[in-house]
């Protein structure tokens, strides 16, 4: 039997309090009860498609649900709804194997579903919006970023209808997955925790939506880091016809540790230190986004720029020239200057991820054989459980491409692995030097193309 509801104690985020470490401390997080008398507040967890629509699994985690009552959405909206908004619950049913069976009432503790509710998969509801629970949260998931991106269109042009029903879908009901639109070459971009994962999605939208798929090759997640600290002093000076435009800016750029971006520090910083309104404030917004807006794409390989901290220590204005679009200017200006191997000394990361491999023991020197062959792999530890070995260690994920295929081979069809994003790494010489060039060459052939 599973352990009753009475046995843990279960509490929820409050969404009225905006910062997210403040809210997350144990003494502002809101306890809940498993009481049926208490108001309600319950969780959407998982989300199928059926032929009546969208079938929305849940936990009752306190209060009593009712058929034909109605509820208040909390988070996971879709659709445009709001928070506060009332829907109206028309059908609730118990689950078992492949039966299903209506019911009138869900108390806290159970598990049941509904019908007729769009919501997203993590989404929680409570009964009142000005109630005990009418700002709480109760999904904490961890969602990891996404680590693999592949490019992906519709053979036919007539089936994007169904391709794009299919993606929303699919973001609904899984967090990890997420997709994007590359509107240069008019395609969409994947991005999931891995290459199987990835492929799950790619044959369910042929086995249920009947798209057929053109699909390119996997691309990991790489991210571009500064290493050097590097002062800087730029000036955007344009005269034109009427108005010119004139800003100078000075302070300095310096890289935030590897060690602690893996530790969830934020990837950009910027820090004002200017005294004597030498730069208006609105101006210094300017500054800042200025940055951000180079983040996006970086030049070395097109991924993100992580790791950079921004200090403006002062400026020049002029009474005529100077205005936000020239003080963002000169902010893109010194970043191109400096993003070079002279001045921030840039580097190339990529995922590396945490593998566990279970296989039989006569298959083990095998394994072991095939994942030492990658000059970035490292086994932290080998154990044996019965007759099976278990084996965990690390290795860049653009090593891991093709390597279920080469389990199976190796074990027979009997050995499986699981693996989940450890940490950014950088690239060696030879590597980023490779990767450079590649992206060099891709947005030649784009260029050529238009």
């Amino acid at each position: 039997y599973l352990p009753s509801p009475l046995e843990r104690v279960h509490s929820a985020t409050n969404l009225a309090i905006a910062d997210k470490e403040e809210a997350a401390a144990p003494e502002n997080r809101i306890v809940l009860r498993a009481c049926k008398s208490d108001p309600l507040l319950f969780l959407a967890f998982k989300l199928e498609e059926n032929q009546f629509g969208q079938l929305t699994w849940i936990k009752v985690y306190s209060g009593t649900l009712k058929k034909g009552q109605s509820i208040v959405q909390n988070t996971g909206f879709v659709g445009g709804l709001k928070q506060g908004k009332k829907l109206r619950l028309n059908r609730l049913v118990r689950l078992h194997s492949d039966e299903m069976q209506d019911i009138n009432t869900a108390h806290a503790g159970d598990i049941c579903a509904m019908f007729g509710v769009e919501c997203m998969s993590g989404a929680t509801f409570c009964g009142d919006a000005n109630g005990a629970y009418g700002q709480a949260a109760l999904s904490d998931l961890f969602v990891p970023e996404c680590v693999v991106s592949l490019s992906v269109r519709p053979r036919k042009k007539q089936e994007m209808a169904q391709f794009s029903k299919a993606m929303e879908r699919f973001q609904r009901e899984d967090p990890t997955f997420k997709c994007t639109v590359d509107d240069r070459n008019s395609v969409c971009v994947f991005h999931g925790m891995g290459e199987l994962h990835l492929q799950i999605y790619l044959e369910r939208i042929q086995r249920e939506y009947g798209v057929a798929c053109e699909v390119g090759r996997p691309r990991v997640n790489y991210k571009e880091c500064v290493t050097r600290r590097t002062d800087f002093d730029y000036l955007h000076k344009k005269q034109t016809g009427g108005a010119g435009q004139y800003a100078r800016i000075i302070g300095y750029c310096e890289p935030i540790e590897m060690a602690a971006l893996n530790s969830g520090a934020a990837a950009f910083e910027f820090v004002n230190r200017v005294t004597a309104n030498a730069i208006p404030a609105a101006y210094i917004k300017s500054v800042e986004q200025g940055f951000r807006d180079c983040l996006d794409k970086g030049p070395l390989c097109g991924g993100s720029v992580e790791g950079l901290r921004v200090v403006l220590v002062d400026g020049v204005t002029h009474e005529v020239d100077s205005s936000d679009f020239a003080f963002n200017a000169a902010a893109k200006g010194a970043f191109r200057q400096l993003y070079v191997e002279q001045h921030l000394a840039p580097r190339i990361s990529e995922p590396f991820m945490s593998i566990e491999v279970c296989c039989p023991e006569q298959f083990q020197q095998a394994v072991i054989g095939h994942i030492s062959s990658h000059n970035k792999a490292v086994i932290n530890s080998i154990a044996h459980t019965g007759k099976n070995t278990l084996l965990k260690c690390t290795n860049a994920l653009d090593a891991m491409f093709g390597f279920a295929t080469s389990l199976r081979s190796l074990t027979q069809g009997k050995g499986e692995f699981s693996m989940e994003y450890h940490s950014h790494q950088f690239v060696d010489d030879d590597a980023q030097v490779k990767l450079v060039q590649e992206y060099k060459e891709m947005l030649l052939n784009e260029k050529e193309n238009k």
